[in-house]
């Protein structure tokens, strides 16, 4: 039987100064906090990674150029450190939550490119 670690997000749409341009009460899901946010196989992370999955395939990367949690300058250099395609966008920490259509565009563009 396969066993899993779950991580829960913080429930209720709370979210941090850091994330201002997110809908402050963002509509309800179903199943919302009943369900874990990732779910991991159990012993996901005990072993050791020998080559960065960056150093011999493609990355793409979303740079969030109003982030208050990660400066975007440092954003911007981990990004090149890896080669990766970068798309910046102009929002806070949590892209995804503030431009869902860009975020799900720069997805379907590494999709594009992995076939």
């Amino acid at each position: 039987m396969t066993h899993f670690v779950r991580l829960l997000a913080v429930a209720g749409g709370t979210l941090a100064a850091g994330h201002a341009d997110a809908a402050a009460d963002p509509a309800p899901r179903p199943g919302a906090g009943d369900r874990p946010s990732v779910v991991l196989v159990h012993g996901a992370f005990d072993a050791a990674v020998r080559v960065a999955a960056w150093r011999t395939r493609p990355s793409w990367y979303v740079a969030s150029t109003r982030d208050h949690v990660i400066a975007p300058e440092l954003q911007r250099a981990l990004a090149q450190r890896i080669g990766a395609h970068v798309t910046p966008l102009p929002t806070s920490h949590v892209p995804q939550e503030a431009e869902p259509a860009k975020g799900a565009a720069v997805i379907l563009d590494a999709v594009q490119h992995a076939r």
